[in-house]
């Protein structure tokens, strides 16, 4: 008779039950991935950064697209209403279409650098942090995302207008997104709030 640890008479106490580790079965402890910190900060699962905040994150997003391109969507509505208007004010288009990546370069470079976030992320509560150190980032840094961001909503426009299929980088580390935290996770000793 076995009354060793994976012993079904064993009374004493429950055998932890197998976990899969790289498609191995496994009852005893090993270092998983979930164990170990995220090696960027802002991470889907960082446990530096608790809150939830993915429905903020969409909503903040809602809030600043409607900023960027609601008076460039205003200026073509009223000119379809109204052809005179249109005859009187020949370039209102092309200003309507100027305004899109004006507002969004002051929205997510100037008011970014100021107060650490969008509008749109301000009303949610949300700040945008270097993912490599979780600090603030520069203002250079912040127009480097703003032009890859019209950098690839040109190819985006390009590739469903035009004959061109892409590709990807493969998850080659392009420095397009800055992961956005909620202001109250940023704590004192925060590399961020220095």
């Amino acid at each position: 008779m076995n009354d060793g640890r994976h012993s079904k008479n064993r009374r004493d106490s429950m055998p932890s039950p197998p976990r899969e580790i790289r498609g191995i079965e496994t009852f005893g402890r090993l270092d998983d991935a979930s164990s170990k910190k995220p090696t960027e900060h802002g991470e889907g699962a960082d446990p530096r950064y608790p809150s939830p905040r993915r429905l903020r994150w969409t909503s903040a997003f809602a809030v600043d697209w409607l900023l960027h391109a609601g008076p460039m969507i205003a200026v073509f509505v009223v000119l379809a209403h109204d052809p005179t208007l249109a005859e009187q004010l020949p370039q209102a288009r092309l200003w309507a279409l100027v305004s899109w990546p004006i507002l969004s370069f002051v929205d997510r470079t100037v008011v970014q650098s100021l107060f650490h976030a969008t509008v749109g992320k301000l009303l949610f509560g949300l700040v945008v942090i270097r993912p490599e150190d979780g600090g603030w980032p520069t203002f250079g840094r912040l127009v480097k995302v703003w032009l890859l961001g019209l950098f690839f909503w040109l190819v985006l426009i390009i590739s469903i207008f035009g004959n061109y299929i892409g590709g990807g980088n493969g998850g080659g580390g392009l420095d397009f997104a800055l992961p956005a935290v909620r202001r109250k996770d940023i704590g004192t000793d925060h590399p961020a709030s220095t």
